[in-house]
């Protein structure tokens, strides 16, 4: 779904990604080349993309729970391993009008607690990591 901020045309973005991963492995290849491309990337992305791209990031806002990601991350034609580039909650609460730093913490929480159920030094799992986003609001 990535224009890359720009409204590109997902062909001419994923061609860009390709290239842009290809030139970093021709500069380097002892480093493993990460993306965070959005949400989950389809079929088409995974099989142009894939093999220049090592890990997949995924920034994914669905309350407090990532819901099916993890199982649907396990479902695309891929053994590459993905992690959350961002995840987390602002902590003004729109339905109180006002800061709410016990709910944001709680949220926060609750999405860590199923970022480690579902890492791969588990059988099965399919998730590296995360990064928190973010630390102050907006």
């Amino acid at each position: 779904f990535n224009g890359f901020y720009q409204n590109l045309e997902l062909q001419v973005s994923r061609r860009l990604l390709q290239n842009a991963a290809r030139l970093v492995r021709s500069e380097d290849h002892t480093r493993p080349i990460a993306t965070v491309f959005g949400g989950l990337p389809d079929r088409e992305m995974l099989t142009t993309v894939g093999d220049d791209i090592d890990v997949w990031g995924i920034n994914q806002y669905e309350k407090t729970s990532f819901g099916p990601l993890f199982q649907l991350w396990g479902r695309l034609p891929t053994s590459k391993p993905m992690f959350l580039g961002e995840y987390g909650a602002d902590a003004f609460n729109t339905i109180k009008g006002r800061p709410d730093e016990m709910a944001q913490a709680e949220a926060t929480q609750t999405l860590t607690k199923e970022i480690i159920a579902n890492t791969s030094q588990h059988q099965g799992g399919v998730c590296i990591g995360g990064f928190v986003f973010e630390f102050a609001d907006e």
